[in-house]
């Protein structure tokens, strides 16, 4: 009688788990490719039996779904999980595409004073959080002034923007009852940091103000990964450390400290500090590493 080690005979238990769970899938719809399972056992068969995987990958499907019933024909098509929908970041430096984690780490960083997140319905003003849910001709109008990224917006656009309909001169006073609303409330929440001006007869956010705008867009992409665009978000930032470029990039810790080297040594990135607590700023920016 020939004896199986241990640990072959976890193996061999090991691929059966997998094709029940492969076999399961394909009844349930899903396709060969469509789960990590099907791939991880074509390559196990593969390599036992010297076959290159996407090969018999197809052969395995087609074997099973003849067996087992429909579907006779395998899907073979890039599962929906892999399409990712990335929001939009908009700042008085410009717009970039990121994950919802990029933008909690640009929140974390401290970089804006206020940040209107549209699909959460929510501002955040020095960190504290203004609750907008089923106010939207407010939520509309601030993000209307942050697009407009320090300039003047008249009433006629802010009520086109609060409302999405023509302007109707009869309802202006809506329009300064609803400036009049948020100022108060950013009032209650952060005292003493001015958010919304008013200069003739147009609003505008006070200058100075450090916003950003998350929006989610009906187009799908994939966030922006390019340094470059991230890097330009944190144009008020005095400073950038290790971990927040890790966050903001997505980028290995290996694989970050590389690139802010690099950008070090292209003289877009000045390094201060040591060890733990190096941190990088902008060259030709002035300011203090404990800025941020």
């Amino acid at each position: 009688m020939t004896s199986i080690s241990p640990n072959r005979l976890l193996g061999v238990r090991q691929l059966v788990d997998w094709w029940k769970d492969a076999v399961r899938d394909l009844r349930a719809g899903r396709g060969p490719r469509s789960t990590a399972r099907w791939r991880r056992l074509a390559r196990a068969l593969g390599a036992l039996g010297g076959t290159a995987p996407e090969p018999l990958l197809r052969r395995l499907g087609s074997v099973t779904a003849t067996a087992f019933g429909p579907p006779s024909t395998p899907t073979l098509t890039r599962p929906p999980s892999r399409t990712l929908m990335g929001l939009t970041l908009t700042t008085t430096s410009g717009s970039v595409r990121m994950s919802r984690r990029q933008i909690e780490g640009v929140q974390r960083t401290g970089a804006f004073d206020m940040v209107v997140d549209l699909p959460r319905a929510v501002c955040l003003v020095r960190g504290r959080t203004v609750p907008l849910e089923g106010r939207g001709v407010p939520l509309n109008i601030l993000a209307a002034l942050v697009r407009a990224r320090g300039q003047p917006l008249e009433l006629r656009e802010l009520f086109q923007q609060g409302w999405g309909r023509p302007f109707e001169p009869d309802r202006i006073s809506t329009v300064h009852f609803h400036v009049s609303w948020l100022r108060s409330v950013f009032e209650q929440v952060a005292p003493g940091v001015p958010v919304i001006s008013c200069r003739q007869s147009a609003y505008r956010l006070s200058p100075g103000l450090r916003c950003a705008l998350v929006e989610n867009p009906t187009a799908r992409r994939r966030p922006s990964r390019d340094p470059g665009q991230i890097l330009s978000l944190l144009m008020d930032c005095t400073h950038i450390d290790n971990r927040t470029y890790c966050e903001l990039t997505g980028l290995a810790r290996s694989a970050a400290l590389r690139a802010l080297s690099r950008l070090v040594d292209s003289g877009v990135l000045v390094r201060q500090g040591a060890g733990r607590s190096v941190r990088y700023r902008l060259a030709g920016r002035t300011g203090s590493p404990a800025g941020c």
